[in-house]
């Protein structure tokens, strides 16, 4: 069951401050996290380091399919996973915690371009790992539907700094994204779950499986709020017993079809729009929402 936690939602100071851990590898997520995905499938697979896998599968320009999946059928999943694939490990541990921040403008200009199928969907979003290294992303779609993501290192000012604006805007105008400033973006929602990444024989094929996925909204400063649209109506929302599972590839993969034989279709929904709706009740009888209502028919308060 999905449980609903009303919780008050975090400022925009908070939104820059998390506590970071030591690490042996700068820029790698350290496990903390308990195994989510079944101890009882961990000794299947091999391996694979992040160098090995960035090296097969860095696939920053990709097609990204998501399924929302039940926790046995997702044991089932890894069962059916082909000879050959690999599990990434760092330091001995296979999950990791991660934690992402959202920008957006006041009026949700990125949540609302992708609810309504706009050519030129953006998103913005940091990304901490338990290590403390910390990423500022930019996501476009590129031609035929590829997701296209740039990242630089994150400095952890907010608002951005100097290079984080300008990272922004290059990255915008290459992609031709118009009408949206860095100056225009604000904290609007924060993620954090564990992930399990594998990768297939397939040759360029991965999957990040994540699981224990919660979504806080985020306030802003009191004199802009007031203006945002969609003003959240609950606190903190954990999606409960389910995973995300997410296939990055050129092509249909060998899990994609193992999924298909299970009944389990792509889900066009981001983690992004699952916040918002689940926390701001955005867009209620839209086509996502009734994609959460499908998939979590838990997850929505009458």
């Amino acid at each position: 069951m999905t449980l609903l936690h009303h919780t008050p939602a975090t400022t925009m100071a908070d939104a820059a401050a998390s506590p970071t851990q030591p690490t042996s590898s700068p820029g790698t997520p350290m496990a903390t996290a308990p195994d989510a995905v079944g101890t009882e499938h961990a000794y299947r697979f091999a391996p694979v380091s992040l160098q090995e896998l960035n090296a097969e599968a860095e696939n920053l320009t990709r097609q990204d399919r998501k399924y929302v999946v039940s926790m046995p059928d997702l044991t089932a999943l890894l069962a059916d996973l082909p000879a050959g694939t690999k599990i990434l490990e760092i330091d001995g541990a296979q999950h990791f915690p991660y934690s992402s921040t959202y920008f957006d403008t006041l009026s949700l200009e990125s949540f609302l371009q992708a609810a309504h199928k706009r050519r030129r969907k953006w998103k913005v979003r940091t990304r901490r790992y338990s290590n403390g290294a910390e990423f500022l992303e930019v996501k476009t779609i590129g031609e035929r539907g590829v997701t296209v993501k740039e990242r630089i290192p994150f400095d952890g000012d907010l608002p951005f700094s100097a290079e984080s604006s300008a990272f922004i805007r290059n990255t915008f105008a290459a992609n031709r994204v118009e009408g949206v400033r860095p100056d225009d973006l604000w904290p609007s929602l924060r993620t954090t779950y564990t992930r399990t990444t594998f990768l297939l024989p397939d040759g360029d094929a991965r999957i990040t499986v994540d699981t224990d996925l919660a979504f806080r909204p985020l306030h802003i400063d009191a004199a802009s709020r007031e203006r945002r649209a969609h003003q959240p109506v609950r606190g903190l929302v954990e999606l409960g017993p389910l995973a995300i599972v997410e296939t990055k590839a050129h092509h249909a993969t060998s899990a994609d079809r193992a999924l298909w034989r299970r009944g389990y279709r792509p889900a066009r929904l981001s983690k992004y729009a699952a916040g918002i709706i689940l926390t701001c009740d955005a867009e209620r009888g839209g086509r996502w929402y009734r994609t959460l209502t499908h998939h979590i028919p838990n997850a929505i308060a009458a």
